[in-house]
C-alpha cells in the first residue's frame, strides 16, 4: 500500500495540470527468454514508460525476471525504478525497490532506497564512440536486510548493429555483479528480434552462462 501511494503521489501533481501537452512516453521494453549452461530456463521483461508534461517527466523503469535457479526450484526476482525529473538537468530523483520468492505471489521485499540517476552517458575519444548509451544510479537503502549505498552502473556499445550491454552493481558491504550481455543485429518485424548471449558473476560465486532470444519494441 505505501508503495502504491508512493507512485500516486509522484505522479499527482503533473496529472492535476495535465492539459494538451500531457504526453504519455514509452522507451526499452523488451521480453526475453533465456536457457544456462545446466539447461534451467529464465524469462525476463524490461518495461520503460513515463508521462511527461512541460519538461517535467514522470517514469517507471522495471526489470522483472522469473523461471528456474541453478538448484531447479522456481523463483521470481523484481527491481522497479521511479524517477522524476527535468530535460535541463542530466539526473533524476529516483525510488528503487527489489522483490524476490518463489514465485509473483510469494514475493517480498528485499531492499528500497532513494537516490539519483544520471541519465544519457555517453563517451567518445576523439572520433571513437566508448559508450553509446547508458545510465547510472546512487541509492541510499534503508532496510533490516541492507542498509548501505549502492551504485548501478548500466552502459550499451553499439558496433555494426551488434549491442554489447554490460551492467555493474556494487554495495559498500563489499558485494559486487556484473552482466554481460552481448545481442546480435535485430531482425526487424512488427516487434525486433535478437538472439544473445549473457554472462551473470556475483562475487566468487560460479558463474551463470545464458543464452537466448529477445523481442523488443
Amino acid at each position: 500500500m505505501r508503495f502504491r501511494n508512493l507512485l500516486f503521489g509522484m505522479m499527482f501533481p503533473m496529472l492535476c495540470y495535465a492539459q494538451d501537452s500531457l504526453r504519455f512516453t514509452a522507451g526499452y521494453n523488451a521480453l526475453e527468454a533465456a536457457i544456462r549452461q545446466d539447461q534451467t530456463a529464465s524469462y525476463r521483461m524490461y518495461t520503460n514508460i513515463g508521462i511527461s508534461f512541460k519538461g517535467f517527466s514522470a517514469k517507471v523503469s522495471g526489470l522483472n525476471e522469473t523461471g528456474r535457479d541453478t538448484e531447479n526450484n522456481t523463483y521470481f526476482f523484481g527491481r522497479e525504478t521511479f524517477r522524476i525529473g527535468n530535460k535541463i538537468f542530466p539526473a533524476d530523483l529516483i525510488y528503487t525497490k527489489r522483490v524476490y520468492g518463489k514465485n509473483l505471489d510469494d514475493a517480498r521485499e528485499l531492499n528500497g532506497g532513494f537516490g539519483v540517476r544520471l541519465t544519457d552517458l555517453k563517451l567518445n575519444m576523439g572520433d571513437a564512440e566508448i559508450i553509446s548509451s547508458g545510465w547510472a544510479d546512487l541509492i541510499k537503502h534503508a532496510s533490516n536486510k541492507f542498509n548501505g549505498l549502492e551504485a548501478i552502473i548500466s552502459v550499451e556499445k553499439s558496433f555494426r548493429d551488434y549491442l554489447i550491454d554490460p551492467t555493474i552493481m556494487i554495495k559498500d558491504n563489499g558485494w559486487k555483479y556484473l552482466e554481460l550481455q552481448l545481442l546480435t543485429p535485430p531482425i526487424r518485424s512488427f516487434v525486433n528480434f535478437r538472439a544473445f548471449m549473457l554472462g551473470e558473476y556475483e562475487n566468487k560465486q560460479t558463474p551463470n552462462y545464458l543464452i537466448g532470444i529477445q523481442a523488443s519494441l
